[in-house]
């Protein structure tokens, strides 16, 4: 059987027993290119495979290989690892099979015709259990930190030519970087901007498929489907983030407003009781040309969360660059509308003036931020939360600062 006719038979097998996957594997075709990959690679888009690779394995390592591709598009690795390709494709990939194999693991606890990971597939239980890919990635980086102390002359393992080309060197360096197993196929993000806002609304479109095929028979209730879930959620838990920085408020008969006196430097608060509302809640969108679609995206989650679980009266979002651009207010649950208006510098001042002149109402201003900007030479009277896609805390000089990297453990 040539290489060709195992994949099919490997994509007609899982349409048979894994109908689950099938929107995903239909989605993707496969080319072989054995001067681009020594295994497999995909970047999300297409398949690239190498002839003599596919004849090492058999039928059922075919399947696993097939659904291994179309996991890392799948699960999001494409996006959620972007940034990270681009610091150490070799870790990243890694932190991707980690996920993965761990993902498909449970899978097979409720399927009829378990998914046979590849031999010496990168998968550790007892460590990383159901963390996220994210955390994976944080945690193998200091690992090479601990090794390079412990070796001192700087050639401990882990060690690669970091090209992310889906080549068997690398997955060898990746392979000795995590102490013990190996990566089975690649994954390698799109390069154009544009496609990669494409790839990331095509992919959503069909998680969100295999999901509802999987509910239709019945199979919603898995852990496995339930961990697909929250990939489409905000990127951090509002209620548990706020909850961090705050108490609640104290209103009095006559005042939306808090009494200040109740109130600790920087905290943020929340209506304590069903019965109240928070009054008006400000969001700030940094609209800068630093920002990308990726992170606008997250913005938009972590407001739409606010819209859908917060107890508020008005929520004012803002758009906001090196002025504010525009402002939208909403109610609860609304749906937040997804665009930015901004893409010029940074200045975080204006924005603030703004807050003061018209939303004196206003009991916390959450800003969406890489904190790259000028900011205001006097702490506001209005409770600021920072949330950082970039810079650490000390570079902020007022307000709470939570990093949403470490929200995403």
């Amino acid at each position: 059987m040539n290489s060709k006719n195992k994949i099919e038979k490997a994509i007609t097998s899982i349409l048979v027993r894994h109908s689950f996957f099938g929107p995903a594997v239909m989605s993707m075709p496969w080319i072989r290119d054995d001067s681009k990959v020594e295994t497999a690679c995909t970047d999300g888009d297409t398949v690239f495979y190498n002839d003599a690779f596919i004849d090492t394995l058999s039928v059922d390592e075919t399947i696993g290989l097939v659904l291994h591709e179309v996991g890392h598009p799948l699960f999001q690795h494409l996006s959620r690892l972007r940034q990270h390709f681009k610091m150490d494709p070799l870790r990243a990939n890694m932190a991707a099979d980690y996920e993965e194999n761990q993902m498909l693991t449970e899978y097979n606890m409720s399927a009829k015709y378990p998914i046979r990971l590849p031999k010496d597939a990168l998968l550790d239980q007892a460590r990383f259990g159901s963390d996220s890919c994210e955390s994976i990635f944080k945690q193998l980086q200091e690992d090479e930190g601990e090794k390079d102390e412990d070796d001192g002359d700087g050639n401990g393992d882990g060690d690669g030519d970091g090209d992310g080309d889906g080549s068997s060197s690398s997955s060898s360096s990746s392979s000795s970087a995590a102490g013990a197993g190996s990566t089975f196929g690649e994954f390698m993000p799109p390069e154009n901007p544009k496609s990669e806002s494409e790839m990331d609304q095509k992919w959503c479109e069909i998680r969100q498929s295999c999901i509802q095929t999987a509910k239709l028979r019945g199979e919603g209730g898995s852990d496995f489907i339930q961990r697909l879930e929250k990939l489409d959620e905000s990127p951090i838990d509002v209620e548990q983030l706020l909850s961090r920085y705050v108490d609640e408020f104290v209103m009095s008969d006559d005042s939306t407003k808090p009494d200040r006196r109740y109130l600790a430097d920087n905290d943020v608060c929340i209506a304590g009781m069903d019965s109240e509302r928070i009054g008006t809640m400000v969001f700030v969108k940094d609209t800068s040309g630093s920002i990308n679609d990726e992170i606008l995206r997250s913005c938009v989650a972590v407001i739409q969360a606010a819209a859908d679980k917060l107890n508020f009266s008005r929520l004012v979002v803002i758009d906001a660059d090196a002025k504010v651009q525009h402002v939208e207010v909403y109610g609860p649950h609304d749906d937040i509308e997804m665009y930015a208006k901004g893409r010029g510098g940074t200045d975080f001042r204006p924005t603030f003036r703004y807050i003061q002149e018209n939303e004196y109402d206003a009991r916390v201003v959450i800003y969406l931020t890489d904190g790259y900007g000028m900011f205001p030479s006097e702490e506001p009277d209005v409770s600021t939360l920072w949330i950082s896609y970039g810079a650490s805390e000390n570079r902020y000089p007022f307000g709470s600062v939570v990093n949403l990297q470490d929200l995403q453990v």
